[in-house]
């Protein structure tokens, strides 16, 4: 049965909080625009708008002031804290749109908590920022920056992309080891990290080792790992994505995420079941075997390819016609994640909660070099089938 909405004008309003999370929504503005529709932003929560898109997670909003709320988070690691459906007062808003169906079992694992269910559903419509990959010119653009940047399409190329900035000497570990390889390391650090006082430190082994930096305003990390054959990272959404590029990602366990900060803390539960795990005593050997075996491991990339993001190039055109149809007052084109009944999963989630909430961090450390991370991620997999 269709359910009736008051007649919407065809405007949207991005609400986001910094520049960065405009980027990844550029593919569904210019299509909106496209179609007709005006497209504005603000940071502002309180600002009055008929169809409202919301970037980031949803207890970052105090205020859901448009007409018909969208949360659509523009970056693939905030879909991984699954206790934040229900903190973060979802039910505020009227469709929640996902990026594949891994995710998509995340939130069921959730959706016991009323709070965690929006008013219009869940539903899988992939990410509108991978729809680069779609157009007639990503591969001629991959091509002029590999030109760009000095990138050799006969060497391995490794991609090191620290989600956390640059500290304890991991450049220094990646240089060595790539060098130790074979390998020519791409340098990238995302939008919060200060490049100029990184090579203030490190330029003489960036020149001297012919590291190709590929800065955040010139080249986006969609053309970045479709340069690469290897990324070494530890931030999370990198990770995840390089799956979509045949890109074997790595995990240096050890490394901290940064200065004097220990490393165990939520994110590491959220670090991807395909990706490698090294230490950074053993990276060199582990570079070695991933570059001289790198086939071996794409059917296991292809398959994580498959489970974490849907609509591939097409994402902003399907939820196009999702709002189409909302401004139309029609039948909805994709059918809704369904929620889960089961209760056993309440209370799995809130111990586990509890428990990253309550434990002294030391504690929590020592746990963390037991292994305890796979086990959790293990009983997480299972409850979330």
């Amino acid at each position: 049965m269709v359910q009736k909405d008051t007649q919407l004008d065809k405007s949207i309003t991005i609400y986001y909080s910094q520049k960065h999370e405009r980027k990844p929504i550029q593919p569904l503005v210019r299509v909106a625009k496209e179609a007709g529709y005006e497209v504005s932003y603000t940071k502002n929560s309180e600002t009055a708008s008929e169809i409202g898109i919301y970037t980031q997670n949803p207890d970052k909003y105090d205020t859901i002031s448009a007409t018909k709320s969208i949360l659509l988070p523009h970056a693939y690691d905030q879909y991984l804290s699954p206790h934040k459906w229900g903190e973060g007062n979802t039910k505020r808003f009227d469709f929640v749109m996902l990026p594949g169906e891994h995710i998509a079992q995340l939130w069921k694992s959730q959706s016991w908590w009323d709070a965690a269910v929006p008013k219009r559903g869940v539903y899988i419509t992939g990410m509108p920022k991978h729809d680069l990959l779609d157009t007639s010119t990503f591969k001629s653009t991959v091509d002029e920056h590999a030109s760009t940047f000095n990138v050799d399409p006969d060497t391995p190329a490794i991609l090191y992309a620290p989600g956390g900035g640059e500290c304890d000497n991991k450049l220094l570990d990646v240089v060595a080891a790539a060098k130790d390889v074979g390998a020519s390391v791409l340098l990238r650090y995302g939008p919060w990290v200060d490049f100029e006082s990184v090579y203030d430190r490190h330029g003489e082994i960036i020149d001297d080792n012919m590291v190709s930096v590929l800065p955040y305003d010139d080249i986006d990390i969609m053309h970045c790992l479709a340069l690469s054959d290897v990324v070494v990272s530890e931030e999370t959404s990198v990770l995840y994505e390089s799956c979509i590029f045949d890109t074997v990602p790595i995990v240096v366990t050890d490394w901290p995420l940064r200065k004097k900060e220990n490393r165990f803390n939520y994110s590491t539960f959220s670090h991807p079941d395909f990706s490698m795990e090294t230490t950074r005593d053993v990276l060199t050997a582990t570079l070695r075997n991933v570059v001289a075996n790198h086939g071996q491991y794409l059917e296991q990339v292809e398959t994580a390819r498959k489970t974490h993001f849907s609509h591939i190039g097409t994402s902003s055109a399907v939820i196009l016609e999702m709002l189409d149809s909302v401004v139309a007052e029609e039948e909805l084109p994709l059918d809704p994640v369904s929620p889960t009944e089961r209760k056993l999963t309440k209370y799995y989630w809130l111990s586990r909660r509890r428990a990253i909430n309550t434990f002294p961090t030391g504690f929590k450390n020592r746990l963390y070099r037991t292994g305890l991370p796979k086990i959790v991620r293990k009983v997480d997999s299972l409850l979330t089938k």
